[in-house]
């Protein structure tokens, strides 16, 4: 292989990184590109993250385990600049684990968080109709507490307003 050559593959290793599409046209022009591990490119593919910052609709609901789980549950509320509007955006989040003991311990109704994780699709089969249902939720991997100390203790006191979020 030669300088060229090496600086093409750099340049590939470069777009691989950045949008795996734009590698895997390249990779059908240029006849080395079997260096490339073929695993980076699919998981390039397939992404699923979800990245949200807003503030809990309400108190986390949290379950523990006899096998030491523990799962916490909430809403968040999205703004989302429109013009006609200023109803936020809902989403059902789903927290296990570390994660979601910090979020039973610290977040109430009204806390600023941010989250990330990956949307995923509950699905049931609705017991009147027989029809199956699904529900989005994001399974949260990450979660960080926002807004300064003074409120999330005014948060945790109850200051918000009924119909705030």
């Amino acid at each position: 292989m030669n300088i060229k050559d090496i600086n093409v593959f750099e340049t590939l290793n470069t777009k691989l990184t950045k949008i795996g599409v734009e590698v895997q046209y390249l990779c059908t022009k240029i006849e080395f590109c079997s260096f490339i591990d073929a695993s980076a490119i699919r998981s390039i593919m397939s992404l699923n993250v979800v990245t949200l910052v807003g503030r809990a609709g309400r108190d986390p609901e949290v379950k523990y385990f006899e096998s030491g789980s523990v799962v916490c549950k909430f809403t968040l509320a999205v703004d989302r600049r429109r013009k006609n509007s200023d109803e936020p955006d809902w989403f059902n989040l789903e927290i296990w684990g570390k994660p979601a003991e910090v979020a039973a311990n610290y977040v109430r109704k009204g806390s600023l968080i941010g989250v990330s994780g990956a949307l995923k699709f509950d699905r049931w089969q609705d017991r009147a109709t027989g029809a199956e249902r699904t529900s989005p939720v994001i399974r949260v991997d990450d979660l960080r507490l926002l807004g300064s100390k003074r409120d999330n203790e005014a948060t945790m006191n109850g200051s918000y307003g009924e119909g705030e979020f």
